[in-house]
């Protein structure tokens, strides 16, 4: 399903949701007699004091005082009910763009939030990433030290880092790099990051360097919509896990050359993980992709063992 189609149908869920309020308050009012007759009045008096409005554009004391007297007479009939006014409104689901998905000229949160987890559901290979976030990130399975380095406290350097990028997402314009061996920690925190922005409301895709080029070439062939170029295009941030596992070809490089460097030439973020180092990817990859990534990414390096096998001695252990 393409950005567009995800849309409308966000959309046609808004518009599903308030017909179904709209027969619910219905319903509730036909429920209590003399209710809509009450309510008539109001409209008629509510118009015959629009149009008997003085020249200054002052209301008349005595419509003004029908029409006081007419709505007290509706919250006194709903308290005999037991009605809270309130339930005679229509519930929106989101009170920032009244279920419009749009507010202040820009895209709202709600339908953000909506998008990205289509995007999670659609291209992402890794739907654990979702449920990953910063309060789960444990520093207590990093070594204090190893190799002479102070493993624990640059890892929680990286964590605060994170957290702050987050936070200032708007302000901060840096690529990142996630390079070290396998197991230490790098998606995982690359699916924090994800889930944090989410939740503020930020458009991201997810996926790995293999599921890319996957959908790119199905694209190619003619057998996707056209639905990763908009989400590609269209995200607020783009997060390729696990670059340099994928198949590697011409056309491969080709098509991660073109989306990597695209995003670049329009100021799209980026984050990169990847087990490979910077002498690895110039090795691996075509001069041009591989300079794009060295001087158009900060490096941010990962230290430690491998966190999934303390993991799985720990769950052996319960």
């Amino acid at each position: 399903m393409s950005i567009n189609a995800m849309i409308r149908a966000y959309h046609d869920e808004m518009d599903a949701h308030r017909f179904r309020e709209r027969k619910r308050i219905d319903a509730l009012k036909a429920s209590v007699p003399g209710l809509s007759a009450i309510e008539a009045a109001i409209d008629e008096a509510a118009i015959a004091a629009i149009k008997h409005q003085n020249a200054a554009g002052a209301a008349d004391p005595a419509a003004r005082a029908r029409i006081d007297a007419l709505k007290a007479q509706k919250r006194a009939l709903l308290a005999e009910h037991h009605i809270d006014p309130e339930d005679l409104r229509v519930r929106e689901r989101c009170p920032r763009c009244h279920d419009t998905g749009y507010a202040d000229g820009a895209m709202c949160v709600c339908l953000k939030k909506r998008l990205s987890k289509a995007a999670f559901s659609r291209f992402d290979l890794s739907p654990r990433a979702e449920e990953e976030n910063f309060d789960t990130f444990r520093l207590d399975v990093y070594p204090e030290s190893k190799d002479g380095i102070p493993v624990r406290s640059v890892m929680a350097g990286v964590l605060a880092t994170f957290r702050d990028y987050c936070a200032r997402f708007d302000d901060i314009d840096e690529n990142y790099l996630f390079t070290g061996v396998p197991g230490l920690g790098k998606t995982f925190l690359s699916g924090c990051i994800a889930a944090e922005l989410i939740d503020r409301g930020y458009l991201v895709v997810y996926l790995t360097a293999e599921h890319l080029v996957r959908a790119l070439i199905d694209r190619f062939r003619a057998k996707d919509d056209g639905g990763i170029d908009e989400a590609l295009a269209g995200c607020d941030l783009l997060i390729i896990d696990d670059f340099g596992a994928e198949y590697s070809s011409d056309f491969s490089a080709k098509q991660l050359f073109e989306v990597i460097n695209g995003r670049l030439l329009s100021g799209g973020k980026m984050i990169i993980s990847t087990n490979l180092n910077l002498a690895d990817i110039q090795n691996l990859y075509d001069r041009r992709l591989a300079s794009r990534i060295a001087g158009h990414f900060k490096p941010i390096g990962f230290y430690g063992n491998d966190i999934r096998l303390i993991k799985r001695r720990e769950r052996s252990q319960k």
